[in-house]
């Protein structure tokens, strides 16, 4: 066997470093994040209206915590597919605090969502949203309809938009 010349006083062995990876996702996540809004809520609602646990699979994830990575990204994006679900729990440190370092494939979400949830993602959305308006001090007098932007010349819009913001008022 050929030994090249520059290894021939070569030792394979290197030292190996481990790095210490037992860190709290509490002390990465801030204080006012919405993340933490929703575990504090999920912990507060009514969970079994939301998720049937008659049947457990041995698929090894925490139904409330996936409870708690659908709910968190629908608040975020309003929608997330499955793949998009994944990969935020793989690279998001929201999603890291919430699923406590665990990360569940497109297929874990999939069976969660069509397995263990007893309705519809929006009307969950919905009853939660009620609950913080009950619980929260959350001004509903405040109405945006038309999703504009702000400007630094608030009023540049509002010949615009003013009479259909009354209208719908009036509607309601």
């Amino acid at each position: 066997m050929f030994v090249p010349k520059y290894l021939v006083n070569c030792n394979a062995y290197q030292p190996s470093f481990q790095f210490p990876l037992c860190f709290s996702y509490e002390d990465v996540v801030e204080k006012d994040d919405i993340s933490r809004t929703v575990k504090e809520v999920v912990e507060e609602v009514n969970i079994f209206k939301y998720i049937d646990f008659s049947q457990n699979n041995a698929h090894g994830y925490d139904a409330i915590q996936m409870f708690e990575a659908v709910i968190l990204a629908f608040a975020i994006n309003g929608y997330a597919s499955l793949r998009d679900l994944e990969k935020l729990c793989k690279y998001d440190i929201r999603f890291k605090f919430i699923m406590n370092g665990s990360t569940p494939s497109h297929m874990a979400f999939e069976r969660f969502i069509k397995d263990k949830l007893t309705m519809p993602i929006e009307d969950i959305f919905v009853d939660i949203n009620k609950y913080i308006e009950a619980h929260d001090v959350i001004d509903t007098e405040v109405l945006y309809i038309d999703g504009t932007k702000f400007e630094a010349n608030a009023n540049k819009m509002t010949f615009v938009w003013m009479k259909a913001t009354k209208k719908f008022r009036e509607k309601r």
